[in-house]
């Protein structure tokens, strides 16, 4: 497992998911300290699924949502 810091994560995120993808975790770390694990997905992600939860976790209120996002606030 590499540690990469969040600044040349950025810079070569591309590669890292390329990396990932082959199976190879990879640990980005914010000032010597581990932040976030990038790992290879073991199943397919549900994209609107995701969304959903998303949503739900945001605002349950599907007219509030709405309402945000038609004002410029979402």
């Amino acid at each position: 497992m590499q540690e990469i810091g969040v600044s040349e994560a950025k810079r070569k995120f591309g590669s890292l998911l390329d990396r990932v993808e082959i199976g190879e975790d990879i640990v980005i770390t914010r000032h010597g300290r581990a932040v976030a694990r990038l790992v290879a997905c073991e199943t397919d992600i549900d994209v609107a699924c995701a969304r959903a939860v998303g949503m739900q976790s945001r605002n349950s209120d599907w007219k509030a949502c709405k309402l945000d996002r038609d004002t410029g606030r979402s």
